[in-house]
């Protein structure tokens, strides 16, 4: 089960627009990523409709790989991939290693949701 974390829904459509699933698979790159209470952020995917908009996305825990303090068991990607696919390693992107720009950074923790709250979201008075 994923953590819920409630953010403004401003936040939640910067959020949106990081989105990576795509370019980590293929790339191990990211569009960017997202800075929240002083944690940065990588997004991984979302939940949207045209009428709504955004309604949750998917993110990890990130920070840059020359400051991570634990000793995360980094395989090359293609081996980790491997391992994956015979079920010896669990599925997500906890300790995965992506890139934006010149930055590298590691994926972290338990897979985030991210949901919207009102505040800061402008309501239509004349609907």
């Amino acid at each position: 089960m994923n953590d819920t974390i409630p953010v403004p829904y401003d936040k939640l459509q910067e959020m949106y627009e990081h989105v990576s699933c795509q370019s980590i698979s293929e790339h191990r790159r990211i569009s960017g990523s997202v800075m929240y209470l002083n944690v940065e952020y990588v997004i991984v995917s979302s939940m949207s409709s045209g009428a709504r908009g955004c309604s949750m996305v998917d993110g990890y825990r990130a920070v840059s790989l020359a400051t991570y303090k634990l000793n995360p068991e980094l395989y090359q990607h293609p081996e980790r991939d491997l391992a994956r696919a015979r079920n010896e390693q669990h599925r997500g992107y906890d300790g995965d290693i992506v890139r934006h720009r010149d930055r590298q950074l590691i994926m972290y923790g338990n897979r985030l949701t991210f949901t919207p709250t009102n505040y800061g979201r402008q309501l239509s008075l004349f609907k």
